[in-house]
């Protein structure tokens, strides 16, 4: 592992250290060796879900909103939705429109 590359991957391992939030895999420690980083983390069931073996999206979220989930879990990666896809989905466009008029009513500060 080359200097920089050992420097990214700590600077990644820095970022996921400050990163807490119910859906994001948690940090929990990193180590480097001469050859290789390795990174901690909570279990996530990925091999499932690429194996199209999860559980069903609960029923106490929108139809839209599993629908949704549905297309974003496939197996195969090209019946996946793309990222305009999902943007315009109606369930989100709401969500997108407030984000946006939220960000941009929040003064900015030269640094």
């Amino acid at each position: 592992m080359s200097m920089e590359e050992k420097e990214g991957s700590l600077t990644e391992a820095k970022v996921l250290a400050m990163l807490h939030h119910p859906n994001i895999v948690a940090y929990y420690d990193s180590f480097l060796d001469e050859k290789s980083l390795a990174i901690v983390m909570e279990y996530a069931p990925v091999i499932k879900i690429i194996r199209g073996e999860y559980a069903p999206v609960p029923t106490h979220y929108s139809v839209e909103l599993r629908r949704l989930l549905e297309r974003l879990l496939q197996k195969e990666p090209s019946m996946r939705p793309s990222v305009n896809q999902i943007l315009a989905q109606p369930i989100l466009l709401h969500i997108i429109c407030n984000l946006y008029l939220t960000v941009g009513s929040l003064p900015c500060v030269a640094q």
